[in-house]
């Protein structure tokens, strides 16, 4: 029993010193966990506020750009229609006749009308490379066949035609930019959350398994608590059962030692008559141990057998019987001491097996008490952990959708960015020709 009390001594210390590290380590954790909540809230209420602001944005920028494209497209319309009416030979006819002056315009030196029709193939090839500024070009092209008021309007479009696409190359530059920051940041976001995640997860999985390690633990306790209060059953049972042989035994040796006193002063009478001492008048019914012959009858022995030399003498056999019985008392006085000394040791093991038993079951209740509260405490922490993991994965998906939104939103600037810059340059380039051609273009 100290064997296993010694072991479970060392259990119960080796559980403390790991339960105290745990619970170092599980605050660190809740301290750890606490700042990423405040900073992944933080970030969070950024990221709506960038959300809603974009999506805002977004929504008005479409607006304007979907009336900008339908004005554009009316204005197109008109000017074409326009050009068609202007260029029909009856309105050539009809302007000849009523504005002779107009006609001057035909009548341009060789050398400016090569300037002007090389001002407008540079400008057709323009239109083709840059659709969205057809309605400019066109409206250029018209101005060329017109010329009446000369090119210098012309060349003005072509000049602010060049500094849209150089502020058109700046929009492209910033957004490329900042789709670029926003990107690598959301994903870097989306990394640490997804690393969070995983964190929390192993974190939680600890936790339960804590619990679970308690519960066993309590389940352990209550198994030993119920098999103690068995063997206390148990062991008070054969301390009973002890008791009642003891004090059975110890009679029986009682009567044992008075029969051996009686027989040994039986003897005396005989043989030392000076030692022995008259009993007192009793009967077999009155003895206690009326199992016992308390009053021997000796008949007359007669005379001794004819092989017998001389009288018979008492002292022959006086020494060894009278030596045996004394013996035989002192065997059982010694039996009774045993007895009574077996019986006072059982009986102090027994109470000092009751007091540890006891103490046993009050240290186990107590620990398990400590188990409940700690298994209540990892459960809260466990539930806590999961809770914030619930959270983090919500962020993650607001992550994500962001991510997925920029994507769509920036997809056509970062995949064209180089297509569209070197087309720019190129119609810069051929505008800058046009421009040229026509600045040295005169009118007769």
């Amino acid at each position: 029993m100290q064997a296993s009390k010694t072991k479970e001594v060392a259990a119960a210390q080796k559980a403390v010193e790991e339960k105290t590290v745990r619970v170092g380590e599980l605050a660190v954790s809740v301290a750890q966990g606490k700042a990423d909540l405040e900073d992944t809230q933080g970030s969070l209420e950024e990221d709506t506020k960038f959300k809603a602001n974009l999506a805002a944005s977004c929504a008005t920028k479409s607006e304007e750009w979907d009336k900008r494209s339908k004005l554009r497209a009316e204005e197109v319309q008109a000017i074409s229609e326009t050009v068609e009416m202007l260029n029909g030979d009856d309105a050539l006819e009809l302007f000849k006749k009523t504005l002779p002056s107009a006609s001057a315009f035909l009548h341009l030196s060789t050398s400016t009308r090569a300037q002007q029709r090389r001002a407008a193939s540079l400008l057709r090839k323009v239109m083709i490379m840059d659709p969205a500024h057809s309605m400019n070009l066109r409206a250029m092209l018209l101005m060329l066949k017109a010329h009446n008021a000369g090119f210098e309007t012309v060349v003005k479009m072509i000049g602010n035609m060049v500094e849209t696409n150089a502020k058109e190359q700046k929009d492209d530059d910033e957004k490329r930019d900042f789709c670029n920051a926003e990107i690598l940041k959301t994903q870097d976001h989306e990394h640490a959350l997804k690393g969070t995640i995983s964190d929390l997860s192993a974190d939680l999985e600890e936790k339960e398994d804590a619990v679970a390690t308690l519960a066993s633990e309590i389940k352990a306790l209550q198994q030993g608590v119920a098999d103690l209060d068995k063997s206390v059953v148990e062991a008070t049972e054969q301390r009973k059962d002890e008791h009642a042989e003891s004090l059975s035994t110890s009679a029986s040796n009682q009567a044992a030692l008075e029969l051996i006193k009686m027989a040994t002063n039986r003897m005396n009478k005989f043989y030392q008559p000076s030692l022995y001492k008259a009993a007192p008048t009793t009967t077999v019914a009155d003895s206690p141990y009326g199992f016992v012959q308390i009053a021997l009858h000796r008949a007359e022995p007669g005379a001794p057998p004819a092989t017998f030399e001389g009288d018979y003498k008492k002292s022959e056999g006086s020494t060894g019987i009278i030596s045996m019985m004394n013996q035989m008392s002192k065997d059982v006085e010694m039996d009774i001491q045993e007895g009574k000394h077996d019986e006072e040791s059982a009986q102090k093991d027994y109470e000092r097996a009751m007091n540890d038993a006891a103490t046993k079951r009050s240290d186990d209740s107590k620990l398990m008490v400590e188990k409940n509260g700690a298994k209540a405490d990892e459960g809260t922490n466990a539930q806590a952990v999961r809770s914030e993991r619930a959270t983090k994965r919500d962020q993650l998906n607001i992550a994500q959708d962001k991510l997925y939104d920029l994507h769509v939103d920036c997809n056509h600037v970062l995949t064209n960015y180089d297509e569209s810059k070197a087309n720019r340059a190129k119609e810069d380039d051929m505008l800058n020709q046009a421009k040229s051609v026509l600045a040295g273009a005169t009118l007769n």
